[in-house]
């Protein structure tokens, strides 16, 4: 999961300017380049700590090569840092060498949105729709976060697996940016997929939401709306606006969906569809598989007994929840896309109140279900947003017993174990947390270790199982009640 923090606190929370030198071969052992970003190179790696030999993407950037573009490529960290969300490239840790630095993702094998346009030609609208509203979920989060991706295009849209269902992710934040209440005015992006008042050199966040006008009318017909002889002519049309949906490609297609792309295809910026009014449009609910799903009572009741643990214990877990498959939390991130209503990558006290109003979980008194529903938002809540992200909620309904097994829970021991000697130190603490972009003080690490009575200040690998394996208490006395006495089959082994 990409860890998140407040953007109110970024510049106290991400160091990723001044990480320790250190050689990522002695935790990770290369394997084949598997593309090239804005910066370097991406290469496939396995950590060499983990008996798995879980696969990983890391992108090698030079020096040398950034010396003139240091802030961007920063940048990009920092933004790794915040975003949160299933269908966002899943960010893990940095190194910094002499001549590099290099930044540890998620592997995703299925290859990109271009190659299957490529391979297998346009989509149908069934879907398009259901590819295209993951995406702009996505994208509305980013703005939600005042990020702007500024570079949509089919090549940054990798699928997480080769199967024809598999998760999209966003990647290539190299010219993301975050945007206040001024103007961008840099002139950046992919020629084809460029928004008009970007090559004026004055524009906001309402770019992105051009790019995916294209991007579907490219998903849907096979070709881009706008074309030409050079870039200029391209870029005279379309700064003027000019497409049309005459070909042949597109005499089958809905009035609903030239309806969509017509929103997104505005001129003037301020009269074109946000990612919320494109998010509810009819075309979505009529070309849709099926609806959202009704998310399962066991997973609501985890959440609703989770408790904060303590914060060594929830960091920890974080590195354990990275480790895990796709398909060991496939079932949280339907659930979680299936409450987040909006679409926007976080969950509020009302979605959570009408997920459990749904599910069958009601309360007497709309004051009190109120009250509870934000406790438990609040108890979920690491980073104090008054809503829960991604991560926060695949930690808070996880199914430990069943899903933590020996085995991830030495995977996690060894990732900490930096120089596998048995045991884990607070300045091992200090260095892991550190590559993942947060301030790192061994003192605090110690204080945290001290708070589980453990003698002296080292973790060998039987104190660190018990750290994890400790049971939450359990609210027996708990004010949800299961509408027209259905049964609740609650998951006692929750960790």
């Amino acid at each position: 999961m990409a860890k998140a923090v407040r953007i109110s606190n970024i510049s106290d929370k991400v160091r990723c300017e001044s990480n320790p030198k250190t050689d990522i071969q002695k935790y990770y052992s290369f394997k084949r380049v598997l593309g090239h970003g804005h910066f370097g190179t991406v290469r496939e790696a396995a950590r060499l700590s983990d008996p798995t030999k879980k696969l990983f993407a890391i992108k090698s950037i030079p020096k040398e090569k950034i010396k003139k573009d240091f802030k961007l490529m920063r940048c990009e960290l920092e933004l790794l840092h915040i975003v949160d969300h299933p269908n966002i490239i899943d960010f893990f840790e940095t190194f910094e060498d002499e001549r590099y630095v290099h930044i540890v993702m998620e592997e995703c094998t299925g290859g990109d949105l271009f190659d299957h346009l490529i391979t297998h030609g346009q989509y149908s609208e069934q879907e398009a729709a259901i590819l295209l509203r993951k995406i702009i979920s996505a994208i509305n989060h980013l703005h939600r976060l005042n990020i702007c991706h500024r570079d949509i295009k089919p090549e940054n849209f990798l699928f997480q697996s080769p199967e024809k269902l598999s998760e999209v992710k966003i990647i290539d934040f190299g010219l993301a940016t975050k945007f206040g209440e001024e103007q961008m005015h840099t002139v950046v992006g992919t020629p084809y997929y460029v928004a008009p008042e970007v090559l004026q050199g004055n524009y906001g966040k309402e770019c992105d939401v051009w790019s995916l006008g294209v991007l579907l009318y490219v998903m849907l017909a096979g070709y881009p709306p706008f074309y030409g002889d050079s870039q200029h002519e391209i870029f005279k049309r379309i700064i003027r606006g000019i497409y049309d949906f005459d070909r042949e490609e597109w005499s089958d297609v809905s009035a609903e969906a030239r309806d969509l792309i017509s929103s997104m295809l505005v001129v003037n910026p301020a009269k074109r569809a946000t990612t919320e009014k494109v998010l509810r449009h009819e075309w979505f609910s009529i070309f849709e598989v099926q609806a959202r799903p009704q998310v399962p009572l066991r997973i609501l009741e985890r959440l609703k007994r989770h408790h904060r643990p303590r914060k060594l214990r929830s960091e920890v877990l974080k590195v354990v929840v990275k480790l895990l498959s796709n398909e060991e939390i496939n079932e949280l991130r339907q659930a979680f896309e299936a409450i987040d209503t909006q679409n926007t990558g976080f969950i509020t006290v009302e979605e959570l109140q009408q997920a459990m109003t749904t599910a069958g979980l009601t309360m007497a008194g709309d004051e009190i279900a109120s009250n509870c529903h934000a406790e438990i938002v609040r108890e979920a809540d690491y980073l104090h947003m008054g809503q829960l992200n991604y991560t926060e909620f695949v930690l808070a309904t996880l199914d430990r017993k069943k899903v933590v097994t020996e085995e991830v829970l030495y995977n996690a021991f060894k990732q900490f174990d930096t120089e596998n000697r048995g045991y884990i130190t607070p300045e091992d603490l200090a260095l892991v947390f550190q590559h993942a972009g947060y301030e790192a003080d061994p003192t605090e690490y110690a204080t945290m270790i001290q708070e589980y009575e453990l003698e002296g200040e080292q973790i060998d690998f039987d104190s660190f199982r018990h750290i994890l394996s400790k049971h939450y208490s359990v609210d027996e006395t708990s004010p949800f009640k299961p509408r027209n006495g259905s049964h609740l089959v609650l998951d006692e082994g929750n960790l």
